[in-house]
């Protein structure tokens, strides 16, 4: 069996429970989409007669996205928000299960014997041609309706976006935000991607606190002119063109 056959298989008993939950099918790029949510279900790795591939998951939020263009007009690929299927994104989440933590489709580096956000797993599924694919079906859809659906929902507005993605920032005095522990945690889930989004969230919805959440990621990020350097981008489009 060709690895495109194998991959039509896997996809086609996938495609029901996805439009039952009204996505539509993109065949280009081998994923679901709804309303500025992509689930994309291709390969990472093609083998022998097999694949293996992690999930994908993107947010789009198009007040956020006009913006990024607008100050980033030669960059590809610019979305609100991205993660892959693993337990770093549900503990990301608050989401502390083990039948995520302990699936048989994750790979826990052996030095993690209590995971945590910062523990590191390799989450992924296999498919050959004679795979049954009814146990992966199964465990993406108790991801999907634990962890991506309800972030979805969270992510569906521009004030939820500002919410998610700046309250951890703003949690905690500035000692607790500048400890060593959740300095760690804090950038490692909020690198350029949701910094810039935050940062526009913030401004679009008005959030009172936003001259403190620039502090805050201007203290975070010190000495890293990747991030703050867009950054200040950013305030300046502000400056020139919102009131």
């Amino acid at each position: 069996m060709s690895k495109k056959v194998i991959l039509e298989r896997y996809l086609k008993y996938f495609e029901p429970y996805y439009l039952s939950k009204g996505y539509a099918r993109s065949k280009k790029v081998s994923s679901f989409f709804n309303d500025g949510c992509d689930v994309f279900l291709g390969p990472d790795a093609i083998h022998p007669g097999s694949i293996s591939l992690r999930p994908k998951f993107k947010v789009t939020n198009i007040d956020i996205q006009n913006i990024l263009e607008k100050v980033f007009p030669t960059e590809i690929g610019l979305c609100t928000y991205y993660r892959v299927q693993g337990m770093e994104f549900a503990f990301e989440c608050d989401i502390y299960d083990d039948k995520i933590t302990y699936s048989s489709f994750n790979n826990i580096m052996p030095e993690y014997t209590k995971p945590d956000i910062l523990s590191i797993g390799n989450y992924y599924y296999s498919i050959e041609e004679d795979t049954d694919l009814s146990p992966i079906l199964e465990d993406h859809k108790y991801f999907m309706e634990k962890v991506t659906f309800p972030l979805f929902d969270k992510m569906s507005t521009t004030e939820g976006i500002d919410s998610y993605l700046n309250d951890r920032i703003m949690e905690g005095d500035m000692d607790y935000f500048m400890s060593e522990n959740r300095q760690l945690i804090l950038k490692k889930i909020n690198q350029r991607r949701e910094i810039l989004s935050g940062i526009i969230a913030a401004k679009l919805v008005n959030n009172p606190y936003f001259d403190s959440l620039l502090l805050r990621i201007k203290t975070m990020w010190q000495g890293n002119n990747y991030i703050l350097d867009d950054v200040d981008k950013l305030i300046f489009h502000f400056e020139n063109n919102l009131s």
